[in-house]
């Protein structure tokens, strides 16, 4: 049985989101077509995981600046970003970016 909408979205990523609400909200009906999983590349593989890098940077930048507000360099001794654990917890928190194009659709 065929349906109508009022719109549809391709792509169900953050901005696809964005307009599917805005559109919801000004009471049209609205589908949304996604070929890859739900969310989009940025939530699932870009944006997200580098969120993890950058929070990991501020961390550090944060030790670093209660260091130099520190008594003694003893209490917060100098250390550098841990590059290689941010690096294994970025890679966890995406799944592997595919190796082969993905199939364009007309």
């Amino acid at each position: 049985m065929p349906q109508h909408f009022d719109a549809l979205i391709i792509g169900s990523g953050a901005a696809g989101g964005v307009c599917a609400r805005m559109l919801r909200a000004a009471g049209l009906t609205v589908a949304m077509a996604e070929s890859g999983p739900f969310g989009g590349a940025c939530a699932l593989r870009g944006c997200e995981p580098k969120k993890v890098l950058a929070e990991t940077t501020h961390a550090v930048a944060r030790v670093r600046d209660m260091a130099t507000r520190a008594a003694s360099e003893a209490i917060f001794p100098s250390t550098g970003p841990p590059w290689p654990p941010a690096k294994g917890i970025m890679s966890s928190a995406s799944p592997p970016w595919p190796n082969t194009p993905t199939k364009k659709t007309a």
